[in-house]
């Protein structure tokens, strides 16, 4: 039997609207005065206009993110609900609401291929495609990597990257080499290969002609990210640094604010757990943070 991935990481004591996906992520058409014919859309970079809401998880489990307490249908309505909350408080900004699915999940077994990861089938991405698309949300596939190489993992993705609603998250803590063990070795990726999986992303942006797509990077502690200031500003991706440490909140604000002050943080990312953090904070609590946050992420 598979055992499922639990994080390394201690506790921390250390528009009116909703804007919703595609109409950020595949262009907004200009609106035209009476009689005028309206301007072609224009691409617009998601964190342009609006912040991100994003509920976290795998279908295979409730344990491991909000995301497994429903289906996928049911997440969508969960998180759309939870991006309208902050649409009412966040004034000019609009929302955009997403799932992030643990695609890519480590094991403490070395599995059929020796690399320590279980994929989840297209059968089980699916109804979370389909959810996005009836209620025009977005989807982030989520990659802890193992024993694989960080770019390499894209490839297992191409298809579903086609389309312009999926985008990318990486697991740093994850990625071990190929001796480590997940789960036993605390793993870490360098800036360059942060780099190449973005240029891996840009490549299938211009293939297909698409909108930017995000790429997120989870990070709690400094030496999961080797040589950041390494990683650049690649075109056709909007890089999302997300601080997903748990625990005391106060603690968690400091951490936020340390990592949102790295070069490598284009954009900032704040996560919320709601059964191992301190105190839950609320939207109001969540949007005071400085620098605001451009992703609110809930596991």
């Amino acid at each position: 039997m598979i055992a499922a991935a639990r994080r390394l990481r201690p506790p921390l004591s250390v528009l009116v609207p909703v804007v919703t996906g595609l109409a950020l992520v595949a262009g907004i058409a200009a609106s035209s005065s009476a009689g005028e014919a309206a301007e072609a859309p224009q691409p617009v970079r998601a964190f342009d206009e609006a912040q991100m809401v994003v509920y976290y998880g795998t279908p295979r489990t409730s344990g491991l993110g909000v995301l497994g307490r429903w289906d996928a249908a049911g997440a969508a309505r969960q998180v759309q609900a939870r991006a309208e909350t902050f649409d009412r408080l966040n004034g000019d900004r609009g929302v955009v609401p997403a799932m992030e699915v643990i695609y890519g999940m480590v094991t403490a077994e070395a599995g059929p291929r020796g690399d320590h990861v279980a994929y989840l089938s297209d059968d089980e991405i699916q109804p979370y495609l389909d959810a996005a698309e009836e209620l025009d949300q977005q989807v982030i596939l989520d990659l802890q990597i193992g024993r694989n190489d960080p770019s390499s993992e894209i490839d297992r993705i191409d298809h579903l990257l086609k389309n312009p609603r999926v985008h990318v998250a990486i697991d740093p803590e994850y990625a071990v080499g190929p001796r480590g063990v997940p789960l036993q070795t605390l793993g870490r990726i360098t800036g360059d290969e942060v780099n190449e999986v973005q240029e891996a992303v840009r490549r299938i942006v211009e293939e297909h002609d698409l909108p930017p797509k995000m790429v997120v990077v989870h990070q709690f502690m400094d030496g999961t990210i080797v040589d950041g200031e390494a990683i650049e500003r690649i075109g056709g991706v909007d890089l999302v640094l997300n601080m997903d440490a748990w625990g005391d909140v106060a603690a968690k604000k400091r951490m936020y604010e340390h990592f949102a002050a790295k070069p490598w943080a284009h954009n900032r990312s704040y996560n919320v757990f709601l059964r191992l953090d301190s105190a839950v904070s609320s939207e109001e609590e969540l949007l005071r943070l400085a620098p605001t946050p451009d992703m609110f992420m809930y596991q």
